[in-house]
């Protein structure tokens, strides 16, 4: 063909077309040259058909490069809406999971030489972006690895080792009320009879017999029953001695004896100015109860002070199975109702002096007021560490609106999590830390998701007319957005809900919708207003109208948890838990349709749950308890009235809904038969259990049983020759609470389990206190010894 040339606007592109094989048309690359018009490359057009029996790579090829090109143009969309930021708390979260996920605790060295090794690195690949990013990834889980250490290090929490009866001296750091007396943080002065050579700073105890008006400063003695901290009450579940450790609460126990006040020394400035504190925040939880009586009182002054002892199990259990177990606890949704009827309220007051408005920026002098209240609300909500993290989120807004910025936006939230992660790694491994943020963040990335797809269009002024037409559109607006809120933050909770605690809020849709209009239109701010106006003695009429709003939040949680489901969904594998987090981290912290990654790991996430195995027997740490697993369903119990706490944990974990208490169904023996200090069951799986707390009968038992649970410290060679599986009081002061498995495999002495232990192989500051029981060390527990009779004709003091 001969060659054309046509004309365009500021200049003329020629085109040239030859005639070649269609065998040769594949080569041909279509660009697009600077003028924006299409131009035709050829490539090769002097080769040879290739033949039709050949193996063509290029076909294949190019759908790859297809997928490439779009992945490539999606990660520079990424780039430039600084997406790789948003990835900081991550990275460092992860070097501190990695960190408290180790079995020994690593040395600080290594890691500060790891660390100095990748700086080098990333100051030799400073010219290969690819490289730098992925050098620069492993330097932030360094650091998060090392900011994990350091706080670890900073604490020496000294934890009880074993249980002990001891006379105490101690100050009050915080009290509450409690179901069975007063409640309180004692810190730990002195110890008598017998003297605690290592003596835990603080512990929490449950006081029977204290006088009235004791509060947060005063000095009290007494005989206290002390146990150390307890572990996880199954493998995989949560780790009480994690928490008192970084706590610093080194004991758990309750007062055997009449409180008396004592003399301590005085504590220091800042102890004072925490005290001072700490009695008005007592002090305005009991004019709250005065005002509001009943379980609305006790819900009031929580809401206000934080102070949870007073409200019932009963009312407890409500708000969990509802799905507003949230509102109990100060967090982010307190903090924001409370900054923003600060700041709604100013900036309506401001608004009217037009001269001062017209002059001043009145949304940036309702943010600075708005900050003080929010930091006056944590003061007096007792300044818990989840409150803490809950004001620095607040803040960040607040001081981003400061420097007309986006006050929820992604960047914010991140830089409250780097902060918090920096500072207390340890709440990346808490429930409290992971619903917060995962609530928030998929609330902004809805949010954003949502504006990208509905751009607001410009409506001239007037075009709504009514006024009703105008209220309709608002409440709908609001019932929507509500409805919203709670679809999406309870989506992304019940990842760490079912994982934390076993079970979700199935109607924890419709209670939030049915509740949270009163708490955020009513309670909040009625508690707000009181709180500006106790004071005065103001406080009778919002705490009345507060009061009320209680009444309607506590009717919607009773009676949403009455209608629906406890909501236990079983043990959650630990991989599920990481891939489900992978994907909401994804979906909410990228912004391309890279967050459609998401889905396949979502997917993948879900469908692990179906391979949950059940334990055949499960022991609890102390022994006292086991339980058998029944083909019908059923837990077989031991104990008639067991630990109330652990056999909850076990139904939801296990998915055991039914339980059956020793001596039921005797004639059948599908249960318990306990009698002269041992309990034995023939399990319908085809092996035996024997539970026996007389060294004497421990031979007897190894012949006769399969798995032998001894309440005593005994070595394990006992029972070895025998082919008996044996769990002592040892092996489970050493590695906590057991899960026993009964293998398919037999040999020719019977059959064979796997034993599963919460802290098998363990051995982190948190742990090392267990090492110290005298069940660990082979001993008897301790018994104190008699007081000896008086001589007879001399006085006894």
């Amino acid at each position: 063909m001969r060659g054309a040339q046509a004309g365009a606007a500021g200049g003329s592109l020629a085109f040239e077309s030859k005639t070649v094989p269609i065998e040769e048309r594949r080569h041909f690359r279509i660009d697009t040259d600077s003028t924006g018009l299409p131009s035709i490359a050829v490539r090769s057009l002097s080769s040879p058909a290739p033949s039709r029996t050949r193996f063509d790579a290029s076909r294949y090829l190019l759908p790859w490069s297809r997928w490439r090109q779009t992945l490539n143009g999606l990660a520079a969309i990424e780039l430039a809406r600084g997406t790789p930021f948003h990835f900081v708390p991550v990275l460092l979260g992860v070097g501190s999971v990695l960190y408290f996920s180790l079995t020994g605790e690593p040395g600080i060295l290594p890691v500060l030489v790891l660390l100095l090794l990748l700086l080098i690195a990333v100051a030799l690949a400073a010219q290969r972006p690819a490289l730098r990013m992925a050098v620069m990834s492993s330097v932030l889980v360094v650091v998060g690895v090392l900011a994990a250490k350091i706080e670890t290090a900073r604490q020496e929490t000294i934890l009880l080792g074993d249980q002990i009866s001891t006379r105490i001296v101690g100050r009050i750091l915080s009290i509450d009320k409690s179901g069975k007396g007063l409640r309180a943080v004692v810190q730990i002065i002195s110890t008598e009879r017998p003297v605690l050579k290592y003596q835990p700073e603080r512990m929490k105890v449950t006081l029977r017999k204290a006088p009235e008006g004791l509060a947060a400063g005063e000095g009290i003695k007494g005989l206290f029953l002390l146990r150390p901290p307890g572990g996880p009450v199954r493998p995989g579940s949560f780790d009480f001695a994690f928490d008192s450790y970084f706590d610093r609460i080194g004991a758990t126990g309750v007062s055997i004896s009449l409180i008396e006040r004592a003399a301590i020394p005085d504590a220091n400035i800042f102890s004072r100015i925490g005290f001072w504190f700490e009695r008005h925040r007592t002090a305005i939880a009991q004019r709250v109860r005065g005002q509001v009586p009943g379980q609305s009182g006790e819900m009031s002054a929580a809401l206000i002070t934080g102070m949870t002892g007073g409200i019932s199990p009963a009312t407890n259990e409500a708000m969990r199975v509802s799905g507003l177990a949230h509102v109990t606890s100060i967090s982010g949704l307190h903090m924001a109702l409370v900054a923003g009827s600060v700041m709604g309220l100013v900036r309506l007051l401001l608004a009217a002096f037009p001269g001062f408005s017209s002059r001043h920026p009145t949304k940036k002098v309702a943010a600075i007021l708005a900050l003080f209240a929010a930091f006056g609300y944590y003061l007096l909500s007792g300044g818990g560490v989840a409150t803490l993290r809950s004001f620095i989120m607040l803040a960040v807004m607040l001081t981003a609106v400061l420097f007309d910025r986006q006050a929820l936006s992604m960047r914010n939230l991140v830089i409250a999590a780097i902060i918090i992660l920096v500072i207390w790694p340890h709440e990346i491994i808490g429930p409290s830390f992971q619903m917060s943020f995962a609530a928030t963040a998929a609330l902004i990335a809805g949010y954003q998701l949502y504006a990208q797809r509905h751009q607001p269009e410009y409506q001239p002024a007037g075009s709504e007319r009514g006024l009703f037409r105008r209220l309709w559109r608002y409440f709908l607006l609001f019932v929507l957005g509500l409805a919203a809120t709670s679809l999406i933050a309870g989506t992304a909770t019940a990842i760490y809900s079912a994982y934390h605690f076993n079970r979700i809020a199935p109607a924890g849709l419709l209670a939030n919708l049915a509740a949270m209009p009163a708490v955020s239109l009513v309670v909040m701010p009625m508690a707000l207003l009181s709180t500006l106006l106790m004071p005065f003695g103001l406080e009778g009429l919002p705490l009345y109208l507060m009061g009320k709003g209680v009444d309607v939040m506590l009717w919607v949680a009773q009676y949403f948890a009455a209608i629906s489901s406890s909501g236990a969904t079983g043990a959650m594998p630990a991989a599920s838990l990481v891939l489900l987090t992978i994907a909401l981290l994804i979906f909410c912290l990228m912004v391309s349709r890279l967050r459609l990654l998401a889905l396949p790991v979502a997917v993948i996430g879900l469908l692990l749950l179906a391979f949950r195995v059940t334990p055949d027997v499960i022991i609890s740490e102390d022994g006292k308890l086991v339980a058998v697993q029944h083909e019908n369903g059923q837990l077989l119990l031991n104990r008639p009235r067991p630990n109330r706490f652990t056999l909850e944990n076990w139904q939801r974990a296990y998915q055991f809904p039914k339980t059956v208490p020793p001596g039921s169904a005797a004639d059948k023996g599908e249960a318990f038969q306990c009698a002269e200090g041992r309990c034995q069951i023939a399990s319908s799986s085809g092996f035996s259990v024997a539970r026996i707390e007389d060294p004497g009968l421990l031979k007897a038992a190894c012949d006769e049983y399969d798995i032998v649970i001894a309440a005593f410290p005994t070595p394990k060679t006992r029972c070895i020759e025998r082919a008996a599986l044996l769990i002592s009081a040892r092996d489970l002061a050493k590695s906590g609470a057991a899960e026993i498995y009964r293998t398919d495999q037999t040999n020719s002495s019977g059959a064979r389990f796997i034993v599963s232990h919460a802290l098998s192989g363990i051995e982190r500051p948190w742990h090392r206190h267990r090492a110290f029981s005298r069940a660990a060390r082979n001993l008897e527990p301790y018994k104190p010894k008699a007081k000896r009779p008086p001589i007879q004709g001399v006085r006894s003091h």
